[in-house]
C-alpha cells in the first residue's frame, strides 16, 4: 500500500500520487428477510419481525459477529401486477418519511441474528419499510450489507376499480361502466359487504364551476 499524496507541478509538467491497495475479497456473505412478506402484497402495521444470517466464506456460520441495522419508512401506493387495469384507492397514503438504527446485534452459533422493528411509534399509514443490515467482521470492521423491503399497512383489505373508458370526459348520452373489485394482503379476491359509494358531478359554464354530490 501507498499513502496518498498531494499532486505537484514544474512549469508544464504535472504529477500526482495515488493509493494502491490490493484487493482484498470479502470473507463474510450477508443475506436477510423479514418473514411474511414472500406471499403477501403487504404486512399489518405493527411490530415487524427481520432477521439476518451471516456466514462465512467457506459457507460456516460467522458465530458471534457483531451486525447493525436500521430501517426507513417511505411513501407507496399500491399497484398489484395480478390487477394491471384496476386503480386503487388508499385511505392510509401519507408523505411522510421516517429513518431509524435499530439496537447493534450478534449473530448466534448458527449465524443468524433476529431484530424487531416496533412501529407503534410511528403514525399508521402506508409505507414501504426497508431494513439494511450490516454483518461485521470480529476485527477490522469490514463487513457486507444486506437489503430487504416490505409494504405494511393498516389495512386489512383493499378496494380497486376500472372503467370500460375514459372518466375525465364522457359525452353527453354515454355511458360508462365500472367494476369494483377488494382484495386482501394475498391478492386474492375478497367479499365485502359495507361499500358505500359516492358519486360527484361536475358541470361547467362559462367561467362557473358547480359540483354536486
Amino acid at each position: 500500500r501507498s499513502p496518498w499524496s498531494r499532486a505537484t507541478t514544474a512549469g508544464n509538467s504535472w504529477a500526482t500520487q495515488v493509493r494502491v491497495e490490493e484487493f482484498v475479497p470479502d470473507r463474510l456473505t450477508i443475506s436477510s428477510r423479514i418473514p411474511g412478506s414472500e406471499d403477501r402484497a403487504w404486512i399489518p402495521f405493527s411490530a415487524v419481525k427481520a432477521s439476518v444470517r451471516l456466514m462465512n466464506l467457506y459457507g460456516t456460520a460467522a458465530a458471534g459477529n457483531p451486525v447493525r441495522a436500521a430501517f426507513r419508512l417511505s411513501p407507496r401506493s399500491f399497484a398489484f401486477p395480478k390487477f394491471p387495469d384496476y386503480r386503487f384507492q388508499d385511505s392510509w397514503e401519507t408523505d411522510k418519511y421516517y429513518e431509524e438504527a435499530l439496537p447493534e446485534g450478534a449473530t448466534n452459533e448458527a449465524g443468524d441474528a433476529d431484530f424487531s422493528i416496533d412501529l407503534s411509534k410511528f403514525e399508521p399509514a402506508t409505507f414501504l419499510l426497508t431494513f439494511t443490515a450490516e454483518g461485521l467482521e470480529k476485527q477490522g470492521g469490514r463487513g457486507v450489507t444486506a437489503e430487504s423491503s416490505v409494504v405494511v399497512s393498516p389495512l386489512s383489505r383493499i378496494v380497486g376499480w376500472k372503467s370500460d373508458g375514459r372518466l375525465d370526459y364522457i359525452a353527453k348520452g354515454a355511458e360508462r361502466r365500472a367494476r369494483f373489485i377488494a382484495i386482501d394482503p394475498y391478492q386474492k379476491p375478497v367479499e365485502v359487504r359495507d361499500l358505500r359509494f359516492a358519486l360527484d358531478e361536475i358541470r361547467t359554464s362559462g367561467f362557473e364551476t358547480v359540483v354536486l354530490k
